[in-house]
């Protein structure tokens, strides 16, 4: 018996997770990398965009209470269209395509259309929200039972459908109950569920923005929760939970994430898009609300010929110096374009500035020879003086365009033969995104992050022409990583909160936490 054959036309229903970008699943963001044309929810964080390859095509089509961006036939439209014109499509919804986000209306109007469908399943939000808050949505002795329902019905089904009487019967020998879009009738279902005879002192509770940095959560008895949320202005997006199974007496027995250090805390960091990302991982783990402004971009150098002759050259040099992952990274490009590997590099003793740069270098399977304990130049250049007497040695360098002069000037006062080399080009930002001026405009950052002296000098540039004055930025804590950032920083007359120590990205990160942490224990 011949197999169907099945046509090439395919739509992928992904679940975006609950809204931090790290619960979708690995599948999803292997699909994501592939794609030619993504349509996206309000609620799907634009973060996950960055998995996509720079030319799909990028449609949102948010949708939140009482207002819809794009109505949901034409959501059908394009997405069939798409498919259709041969692209590979990606359906990227919040939280669980099939719980309550109408994917299964999306599904079924694809096939109708003849475009195949594959279902890549979601973190859903009532799981997730509650986990973030500290609610195990089952406990063993305590609830059994897990009930997803919506607050909102379909006006066009009919008479509703939910059955408030056997939900409080449910609730009350121990479910859990779960009530997605319900915030709009929240004094509704509250009265509903005591009306069905369940105690008002049921435990309750409703996390806004679940697994964000701005969630909000509380925890109360029934009877007072339309009050506590009134209290704190808590609206949509948000979960209801309501069950014995939420320790409303002790709130914060579990609630692990916003008890974070740096939860709540938006930190602004302004390294190149290339380096931002692990930086940002980090601050977001440790709770941060982080923002990404980079004032510089790191472009590939166009002539390659000094580089190459370094390279072939490579047995004449004494030391190979690299002040940054940058340079690292741009060096084995060349290697590889060059179809050569780490034996082109057999001969000099190799000099890096920081951890960051041998962590680099170690991916390559090579172990610098000297690592200076301060991170920066001047203790590179000290340690590389103290090492050995450096008269007629013979050094290269590969940097960037704009790296300061002070390392190789200093090796030459002493003897050193310097091959300053261009390795990659540091491009100048010419303006901010609106939203990061939004931002400073309305004192919404708490932190300001600087790893160079150029990015600073470059960030008050950027931030002057969009009309953000000095006395803005002073009202802001800033990061320094180091002494020469800390000086320009002074120099235009700001205060620099920490400096980090050791001078990397983790000293700095310390600082900032060992700074808030000091703050709310006085």
């Amino acid at each position: 018996m011949t197999e169907p054959t099945q046509n090439k036309y395919c739509v992928h229903l992904i679940g975006a997770g609950p809204g931090d970008p790290g619960l979708i699943t690995l599948k999803g963001v292997q699909l994501l990398k592939t794609a030619d044309c993504i349509v996206y929810d309000a609620l799907a964080n634009p973060a996950l965009l960055e998995h996509a390859g720079p030319n799909a095509e990028r449609i949102c089509v948010g949708k939140r209470a009482n207002r819809h961006l794009v109505k949901q036939d034409q959501i059908n439209e394009i997405l069939a269209d798409r498919a259709l014109a041969g692209n590979k499509v990606i359906r990227l919804k919040g939280g669980d395509p099939f719980v309550f986000g109408r994917g299964a209306e999306e599904a079924a109007y694809l096939k109708s259309r003849g475009v195949n469908i594959q279902i890549v399943p979601g973190v859903p939000a009532a799981i997730a929200a509650a986990a973030y808050a500290g609610i195990p949505v089952t406990r063993r002795q305590i609830s059994t039972a897990v009930v997803f329902l919506t607050g909102h019905e379909d006006p066009d089904k009919g008479p509703p459908q939910i059955d408030y009487n056997a939900l409080a019967e449910l609730t009350s020998t121990g479910a859990t109950l779960c009530i997605y879009m319900g915030m709009t009738r929240l004094d509704q279902i509250v009265k509903e569920l005591i009306d069905a005879d369940l105690s008002p002192d049921t435990p309750s509770a409703v996390v806004r923005w679940g697994t964000l940095p701005r969630q909000q959560s509380i925890q109360c008895p029934l009877d007072q929760l339309s009050d506590t949320v009134a209290q704190h202005n808590l609206k949509a997006p948000a979960m209801i939970y309501i069950g014995k199974v939420i320790p409303f007496d002790q709130p914060d027995a579990l609630n692990w994430y916003e008890t974070l250090p740096l939860f709540g805390k938006t930190v602004l960091i302004t390294r190149t898009r290339t380096q931002a990302s692990q930086t940002r991982q980090r601050l977001e783990d440790l709770g941060a609300n982080v923002l990404e402004a980079p004032t510089i971009d790191i472009q590939p150098i166009t002539d390659w010929s000094q580089v190459d002759d370094a390279v072939d050259r490579i047995a004449s040099f004494n030391w190979l110096v690299l002040t940054s992952a940058q340079a690292v990274h741009a060096l084995f490009d060349r290697l590889r374009a060059r179809q050569l590997d780490t034996r082109a590099l057999t001969g000099p003793g190799i000099a890096v500035v920081g951890d960051q740069t041998a962590q680099a270098l170690q991916q390559f399977g090579i172990t610098p020879d000297l690592i200076p304990q301060q991170f920066n130049s001047d203790a590179l250049a000290n340690e590389l003086l103290a090492s050995e007497n450096l008269a007629d040695q013979n050094i290269l360098m590969f940097r960037a365009d704009i790296a300061p002069i002070t390392l190789p000037e200093k090796l030459k006062k002493h003897g050193a033969n310097i091959s300053d080399v261009t390795i990659y080009r540091n491009i100048k930002i010419l303006t901010l995104p609106k939203h990061i001026i939004e931002h400073l405009k309305t004192d919404r950052i708490d932190w300001l992050t600087f790893t160079s002296s150029s990015t600073f000098c470059n960030f008050v540039e950027l931030t002057t022409n969009s009309g953000v004055n000095a006395d803005t930025l002073d009202a802001i804590k800033i990061a320094s990583i180091g002494p020469k950032t800390s000086a320009s920083i002074q120099k235009q007359g700001l205060s620099v909160t920490i400096e980090a120590s050791p001078h990397d990205i983790e000293g700095m990160i310390n600082g900032i936490v060992n700074h808030e942490t000091s703050a709310e224990d006085e």
